[in-house]
């Protein structure tokens, strides 16, 4: 009853919270702390060095960001050797410009005919190109144009991440900022009106979704302490159950994701994007409620193996302390290391026998229902 109160609970708070978290809307990235301001030719360019860890200063991705006067979001980048083969198969819709070079080289996302138009100018084309076929200052994976929330952006992705003091700023400006600026003049983003409602909305009930489920299974972490332990399991087994279910579960989600997008050149962007999302959002939920049901429901017949205490420990630095026997034989799934309660260690001496009931598991994973 209080497990049924407490799940009830987190649902609740989880979905709250998804509902505001999901209506907020994102930090322009002109207006980001880590972003500097430039003054190239009367035109403002803010450059962003993206740092992926913060210990060891590695630099992941560079990026070039002048206004748009459209929040119509698009994407141009070079293509990938999993496009060319999605593509290959029209598992993906291609933009066609008439430019053979240009559309060899060149993926394109978006679903608007505006800036299929637009890009179809032959110097438009030319200044990608320049772009995309320049000398690249730092080993790079690859490049990638944007445009969205009124921000149109030149990202530079660095194969061999970089310290952030050996990235010189100045001559990634002298570069890349001219022929970037001159691909944003070519453009006329008056002309690009945000009609990708439907796009937006679909995103909107994925973004709620995966971040009601992450929420969710924060709540699931916690019972797996308080409500579940102090069961001990045959950890293997429950991992690779959790993997192979959660990868299920982010194989659905990728699958609703492409059948919903049928036709938009965004459905590879949202599909691996909500993959990765999802199973990382599901793998503690799944954990959780595997194991709960597994042992919560499980009516075996408990097998009673006895065995002789060799050593025991205790880990009680910070919460939740817990308590060890180091057994003398190998315990079937178990090794030589179990955890049991407080009372159980502090009844039982080294060189003394325990006795430890281990259930088949409701889903077949093995585990310790107590020990005495």
């Amino acid at each position: 009853m209080t497990y049924n109160i407490y799940i009830g609970i987190a649902i609740v708070i989880a979905f709250v919270l998804a509902k505001f978290l999901t209506n907020q809307k994102n930090l322009p990235l002109t207006k980001a702390k880590n972003i500097n301001e430039y003054d190239i030719h009367g035109t403002k360019v803010y450059c962003q060095i993206n740092v992926d860890n913060v210990v060891t200063g590695k630099v992941s991705s560079i990026l070039l960001v002048v206004k748009s006067t459209s929040n119509a979001r698009f994407s141009v980048r070079q293509k990938s050797v999993l496009e060319k083969l999605l593509l290959r198969f029209k598992w993906l819709t291609a933009f066609a410009s008439g430019n053979k070079k240009f559309d060899d080289l060149v993926y394109v996302a978006s679903d608007q005919s505006e800036v299929h138009d637009l890009l179809k100018d032959q110097k438009t084309q030319e200044c990608i190109l320049e772009l995309f076929e320049k000398a690249p200052l730092y080993p790079t994976k690859h490049i990638e144009i944007t445009n969205e929330n009124n921000e149109f952006l030149l990202k530079l992705t660095l194969v061999k991440k970089l310290r952030k003091k050996k990235i010189d700023i100045d001559k990634v400006l002298d570069r890349y900022a001219e022929p970037f600026l001159d691909l944003h003049k070519s453009i006329n983003f008056d002309s690009i009106v945000s009609t990708d409602e439907t796009l937006r909305a679909f995103t909107q009930k994925m973004k709620f979704f995966l971040i009601f489920t992450t929420i969710l299974s924060f709540f699931f972490f916690m019972a797996e302490f308080y409500v579940i332990y102090p069961s001990t399991i045959d950890f293997a087994e429950l991992l690779f159950v959790t993997l192979l279910t959660s990868t299920l579960f982010a194989l659905m989600v990728i699958s609703y994701v492409f059948t919903r997008l049928d036709k938009s050149s965004f459905k590879l962007d949202m599909g691996i994007k909500y993959f990765l999302w999802s199973i990382a959002a599901s793998f503690i939920v799944v954990f959780s409620g595997i194991k709960y049901l597994n042992t919560a429901l499980d009516d075996s017949t408990p097998v009673v193996i006895t065995d002789t205490i060799k050593s025991k420990h205790k880990h009680i630095s910070r919460a939740p302390r817990k308590y060890f026997f180091d057994l003398k034989n190998e315990t079937s799934f178990l090794s030589n290391d179990i955890r049991i309660h407080r009372e159980l260690y502090d009844s039982k001496s080294v060189g003394s026998t325990v006795d430890i009931y281990i259930k088949q598991g409701l889903l077949n994973i093995r585990w310790i229902e107590h020990a005495e």
